[in-house]
């Protein structure tokens, strides 16, 4: 797997936007902790149940789609793209564990000495709900500077 900053017209990576190429060369769209979108080889995308509840999050999922939301839209209602849980909301009973991690590592020969590089996860919190690891990350990023290698709070699944 390998994640990315989405980048902006002058190139500039986009604060909490993300492309996630997956293991099975699928390629998702993540804003923030939340995976919204995701194309598999073959043409084949699936939105996440929640694909539609922000502005912001709406803004870089057209341009990941390449379309507008009312594109989007008419390609749901038709059928053409799929709607799932891209995000394990699903069952109550699953734990989840908290990290925080550098998102970029030290590289002259990259703009601004800066390579993006999902570092080592150093786990903060773990055998807790979805809402509670999701209170923790949102807290620890709210109270800590990321610095120059923004450093996040994150949550997943065990």
């Amino acid at each position: 797997m390998k994640v990315s900053n989405m980048l902006g017209n002058n190139g500039s990576r986009i604060k909490n936007q993300f492309i996630i190429l997956g293991d099975d060369n699928s390629v998702s769209f993540q804003s923030y902790n939340t995976v919204i979108a995701r194309k598999y080889p073959g043409g084949r995308i699936v939105l996440d149940s929640q694909w539609d509840n922000s502005v912001t999050t709406a803004k870089y999922r057209n341009i990941f789609l390449m379309e507008s939301t009312a594109e989007t839209k008419d390609k749901v209602k038709s059928g053409k793209y799929e709607i799932a849980d891209l995000n394990n909301r699903a069952d109550p009973d699953t734990l989840y564990y908290v990290f925080v991690r550098d998102w970029y590592k030290e590289n002259p020969e990259y703009p601004n000495g800066l390579e993006p590089c999902a570092g080592k996860e150093e786990i903060i919190a773990q055998d807790i709900s979805e809402d509670e690891a999701r209170k923790i990350a949102r807290e620890y990023n709210r109270t800590h500077n990321p610095g120059r290698l923004s450093r996040k709070a994150e949550f997943s699944e065990i």
